[in-house]
């Protein structure tokens, strides 16, 4: 099980303050609770850094803190920290089934909506500050890993290596990376890590950053994933997992293992809203990592692959095949 939860880290997205400050922390400590130890943040977050440094307070030892540089919040809105409160008081009050069903909805309405992506702010200067008013906002004198927020290919120009050598030198930062809220392949060549969204990106040949997936959730559909597997054979080969296709939990919960037993990703960023759901959530996916782990042959990790690639391919498609 500490296998699997070196694996997984937490999208501090949604740790927002004001009105929903209170559940933030809560959410925080149920996280640290089921022994997640990888938290990433980023100014762009709002209140996240301030949040997350105040909940690590006496484990920050314990813990590795990801924050980035680039992009960079507004100011708050007390209309989206209402709407923010009401979506958290309905998915504490909703089952999951019902959730599950409003996120579809979302889904369908967002596959509509094509988001242009947006570059962050690379300049020397503003890295520096806000690199400073991370470490202050986060309560820490350093910083496990920084990424560029939203780079462009021609961003990481040598004057942004320069400040980056810089900054590890003074132990500010351990480890430099780049993040995009899209694919692999649109993210320069820089640093140690790169984060980006899951899907049918592959490690190159020679690249030997460590990859940080995120997203899997957000776009998940059951009902194709639970196709990929039983098309795969893997239920045949491992009866055990059988359990865990009849309920969305359960199949979030493969999916999560299929990605990590059969891609090259290094770590998964999961996100939720809700204390309740993360308990479940990491108590379900470790019983699914048990169950495979105890078969103990490469059997099982080749048809998780196929599952996966299979999946990510009619995601690309659309879901159409």
């Amino acid at each position: 099980v500490q296998e699997l939860l070196a694996r997984i880290g937490f999208g501090c997205g949604r740790l927002r303050g004001g009105f929903e400050e209170s559940s933030s922390r809560r959410l925080l400590a149920e996280a640290l609770r089921c022994g997640i130890r990888y938290f990433d943040t980023a100014p762009y977050y709002g209140a996240s850094e301030a949040i997350l440094g105040r909940g690590l307070r006496g484990v920050r030892s314990k813990v590795q803190v990801c924050t980035k540089v680039g992009l960079y919040a507004s100011g708050p809105s007390t209309v989206a920290e209402l709407r923010g409160l009401v979506l958290a008081t309905v998915r504490a009050i909703l089952p999951d089934v019902a959730v599950n069903k409003l996120k579809r909805k979302r889904r369908a309405r967002e596959a509509d909506v094509i988001k242009p992506r947006g570059y962050g702010n690379f300049d020397p200067i503003l890295m520096r500050r806000s690199v400073e008013r991370s470490l202050e906002a986060l309560q820490t004198g350093f910083l496990d890993c920084l990424m560029l927020h939203e780079p462009s290919m021609s961003d990481p120009t040598p004057e942004v290596a320069r400040l980056m050598g810089e900054l590890i030198s003074e132990g500010k930062i351990v480890k430099i990376g780049v993040g995009t809220h899209s694919r692999l392949e649109e993210l320069p060549r820089f640093g140690d890590v790169a984060q980006f969204a899951i899907g049918r990106s592959v490690r190159d040949v020679g690249d030997s950053r460590s990859f940080i997936g995120h997203g899997l959730f957000r776009r998940m559909n059951s009902e194709v994933f639970e196709h990929c597997v039983r098309e795969a054979g893997i239920l045949e080969t491992l009866p055990a997992l059988k359990r865990y296709v009849s309920d969305p939990l359960g199949t979030s919960a493969l999916l999560l293992n299929a990605v990590l037993f059969g891609t090259d990703i290094d770590r998964v960023l999961v996100s939720t809203a809700s204390p309740k759901r993360l308990r479940k959530f990491v108590s379900t996916a470790a019983d699914v990592y048990g169950d495979i782990q105890a078969r103990g042959d490469g059997e099982i990790d080749k048809k998780l692959r196929l599952s996966v690639d299979q999946y990510f391919a009619r995601e690309a498609a659309g879901w159409r095949s």
